[in-house]
């Protein structure tokens, strides 16, 4: 795409359509992971002195084990110092005061009072209400997003499921019969090139194919988790 047509985009719609541009794996999922990284960079910085949001913090918000580990990997720790140091807090608080357990809980039960993680929140809102959209928009009016659709590598199952649901809503019925068609034909090409892949790694647990070369197998269980990883969104 050209610079004019570019400047006449908003910048959600220029950074997926860059994201488009790239070939290689879930470009929803990239775009997500990007910006799941700016959630957590803000937490060292404007979170902490949120007001509206730190004093919610411990109370309605928390944080799920998966974006905690990812916090450990961020260079700056403080954010989740601080951060860490009130969930600590409250629970020290909750023992002095000799404040119940909610009764009649049960191991392995999500509850719906139960606190949200905030970075998850942040994340499915953007999945469902932004990008989505934004990704139909762009097949919709622009040809040349177009083709770089059908040349991606594949999608998630997660973002796969979403973007046709939406379709549905957003296209009319004609056009949605051929998104359909071209996303359907992304996915199967790469599923089936995976699904072989998955059988000759399996195959190569037999001693009869122990000699024989790997090919593509060898990260066909990474590639297969790449696909599958973001379905519990």
């Amino acid at each position: 795409m050209g610079t004019e047509e570019l400047e006449r985009l908003s910048i959600e719609h220029i950074r997926i359509y860059e994201s488009f541009e790239k070939k290689e794996k879930c470009a929803l999922c990239r775009s997500i992971e990007e910006f799941e990284n700016q959630v957590l960079n803000s937490i060292s910085t404007d979170l902490v002195m949120d007001l509206d949001f730190f004093p919610k913090f411990g109370h309605e918000y928390t944080f799920c084990d998966y974006h905690m580990s990812k916090m450990e990997d961020m260079r700056d720790k403080l954010g989740m110092a601080i951060m860490l140091k009130k969930l600590i807090t409250l629970e020290i608080r909750k023992m002095e005061s000799g404040q119940p357990e909610n009764k009649g809980s049960k191991l392995f039960m999500k509850k719906s009072h139960d606190k949200k993680c905030f970075v998850c929140e942040k994340v499915n809102i953007k999945a469902m209400n932004s990008d989505i959209s934004i990704t139909l928009d762009l097949w919709k009016n622009k040809e040349s997003f177009r083709e770089n659709f059908r040349k991606q590598e594949y999608f998630c199952f997660k973002h796969n499921r979403l973007l046709i649901n939406e379709a549905k809503n957003k296209l009319s019925k004609k056009e949605f019969q051929v998104f359909r068609e071209e996303i359907t034909k992304v996915q199967m090409k790469y599923c089936k090139e995976l699904e072989n892949d998955l059988e000759w790694f399996i195959n190569k647990f037999d001693y009869r194919y122990s000699s024989e070369p790997w090919y593509n197998a060898k990260d066909s269980i990474y590639r297969a988790r790449e696909i599958l990883r973001r379905d519990n969104i």
